[in-house]
């Protein structure tokens, strides 16, 4: 997406000859993709997919809004039932300050192919418009509707959101989250993880700092429980950096390893570093808090918050 161009940025100095390259090479990748996506629905003129793709590339590459509309309107009658391109349309009607009709294309993806993103796209929508009720309703209803772990915790971090900075209710906001954190296990299992066990998708790392957040401004969770959560990934997330530094070599013969699935972590900064120390420094633990910020710091030094 950040390769996208506006015809006022195409703009580059004549004696810059480099930067003139650059350009005129990406605006040729560019219509080279549109070209592509072109001859593909030429010759699979009902794929909603290469629709569906055609038009994020116009939309978020050559910022060509018309052209974008167009292809997920013709996605749209090809599979009115298809949740992701309701959702993509509704962004760019929502973009555009069609809110009506961005609302409609949402609601009508969650009656065929609900998800996470619709939910909370819909939910944030209603939130912004002050209409607080409808969005608690929704987040209510389609948590037992979406299709695995992952996607339950996306909408149980928005309906604690909601709870907590709406209705200033922090008792049931961290009993959303404490169910979010149950899903980080479940979605490893549903998506071939193997659990909570060593290989499990730590998707769940966003609750836990919001619940050790709220641990010390209510008192109303687990402080223990939270605690050791956030130690557990902290450390796995610290492991995870060391043996890439190695490089993936033994020590007999320089062969590499076999390499491991890639564990995949809820955030790339420090903030799970952050809040296991805060909660170490709750406790009077002001020595480890220091050195859990300092280990932090080693693994992301562009993190100024820690």
């Amino acid at each position: 997406r950040g390769v996208g161009r506006t015809a006022s940025e195409d703009v580059v100095d004549e004696d810059d000859d480099d930067k003139d390259g650059t350009t005129a090479a990406v605006i040729s990748s560019n219509s080279k993709a549109s070209s592509i996506f072109q001859t593909g629905t030429q010759h699979c003129p009902n794929s909603t997919h290469l629709y569906h793709g055609w038009a994020i590339h116009e939309q978020y590459t050559l910022h060509n809004t018309p052209k974008a509309r167009s292809l997920l309107q013709t996605a749209l009658d090809l599979d009115p039932n298809n949740g992701y391109v309701c959702h993509a349309y509704g962004l760019l009607e929502h973009t555009m300050g069609e809110v009506s009709k961005a609302k409609s294309l949402w609601q009508q993806g969650l009656v065929y192919q609900p998800s996470a993103a619709l939910v909370c796209s819909l939910g944030e929508m209603y939130v912004a418009s002050g209409d607080f009720h409808s969005a608690r309703e929704l987040y209510s209803t389609y948590l037992h509707k979406l299709p695995n772990g992952r996607e339950r915790t996306e909408v149980y971090l928005a309906a604690a959101s909601l709870e907590e900075r709406v209705y200033n209710d922090v008792e049931k906001a961290s009993e959303l989250l404490r169910r979010a954190c149950s899903e980080g296990g479940s979605s490893g299992r549903e998506e071939g993880g193997g659990g909570k066990g060593k290989n499990a998708n730590l998707m769940d790392g966003r609750a836990y700092v919001a619940l050790a957040r709220l641990g010390t401004s209510g008192g109303l969770v687990n402080d223990r429980v939270v605690k050791k959560r956030l130690k557990e990934i902290c450390m796995r997330q610290s492991n995870y950096h060391e043996d890439s530094k190695k490089g993936g070599t033994d020590n007999s013969g320089g062969k590499k390893k076999k390499t491991k699935k890639k564990i995949i972590f809820p955030v790339n900064d420090g903030r799970l570093f952050n809040a296991w120390a805060k909660m170490e420094s709750k406790s009077g633990n002001l020595s480890e808090a220091r050195k859990i910020l300092g280990r932090g710091m080693e693994l992301y030094p562009k993190d100024y918050t820690l």
